[in-house]
């Protein structure tokens, strides 16, 4: 299982960060959303004819797949990892507190 974890642990360094909105949820939520960035031509900027191109490309194909395996190994490590999920809740917790300030 040691050797898996590594592979859990893998980075994208193709990611962002960016948040969403939950609305009027009932229960605390994390709000951070992993946006893919892909390669555009000059002026291919979101809601653009250029980024729907190059949306179109296997550049972009590849960058979203390594975003989704990135997610899906967080995901599986945060079920399996109890370390990795109390650090997890740690960070959260301690970000509640922040924006509360």
């Amino acid at each position: 299982m040691q050797g898996n974890r590594a592979i859990l642990a893998m980075n994208c360094h193709r990611c962002t960060r960016g948040s969403v909105g939950f609305g009027a949820s009932p229960i605390s939520l994390s709000e951070t959303v992993i946006f893919p960035a892909i390669p555009t031509i000059v002026n291919g900027g979101n809601h653009t004819p250029g980024f729907e191109k190059s949306a179109a490309t296997d550049a972009a194909h590849s960058a979203c797949l390594d975003v989704s395996k990135a997610l899906a190994a967080t995901g599986v490590r945060v079920l399996i990892d109890d370390k990795f999920m109390e650090s997890v809740r740690q960070a959260f917790e301690e970000d509640k507190i922040l924006r509360q300030v």
